[in-house]
């Protein structure tokens, strides 16, 4: 997906990194050295994911919310966004951890339940096509890419009537997790 958005977007090759990664200690390899380069600013998790909140590699490896939260804090300076391509790991509790193992994060975005990973790889496809074609920059470019997709398809966001319960949550100025979807749908 990402070759393809930056391919539209005249980015080239450079414009991404993609390192698989089948087990927790192969992640934490990869997150490490990845966002030891400045320009590293979001992480993208292509993954399963439970009930339980953890994430589930092919390996049958487990990593937990706690575990993924240590993960971020050995991650560089330059890490803002994490966002996790995963069932269940839209969860304001997961996003609370991360915000408080690692300073520099300011967004988390994934889905709340159980997604079709077609449906979600396309709503994932459109989030960042919409970064890509954002001029902001920090937190208001991901606000301004949650207000867009909120606009133009409330339903999809949701998690009743067959939404995919998307979720981005925001580290608010006095520590508070906002929940950047709800503020969007509601006009906060």
């Amino acid at each position: 997906m990402f070759e393809n958005l930056c391919a539209a977007y005249g980015m080239g090759p450079d414009g991404f990194e993609y390192e698989m990664a089948a087990s927790p200690a192969g992640l934490e390899e990869v997150a490490a050295r990845l966002t030891s380069r400045e320009r590293a600013q979001v992480l993208y998790l292509g993954c399963h994911g439970d009930e339980t909140g953890e994430l589930v590699f092919h390996s049958g490896e487990r990593l937990s919310p706690n575990r993924l939260a240590d993960l971020l804090a050995a991650c560089g300076p330059s890490l803002r966004g994490l966002y996790l391509g995963a069932c269940f790991a839209g969860r304001r509790r997961l996003a609370r951890r991360a915000f408080d193992r690692c300073p520099q994060l300011r967004w988390v975005a994934g889905y709340r339940q159980e997604v079709d990973f077609v449906d979600s790889s396309l709503l994932d496809v459109m989030f960042f096509n919409r970064w890509l074609n954002s001029e902001a920059q920090g937190l208001r470019r991901v606000e301004e890419v949650v207000r867009d997709l909120a606009r133009q398809m409330p339903g999809l966001l949701a998690s009743q009537s067959g939404g995919l319960g998307f979720k981005v949550h925001a580290k608010g100025r006095d520590g508070e997790v906002r929940e950047l979807v709800r503020e969007a749908i509601r006009g906060d």
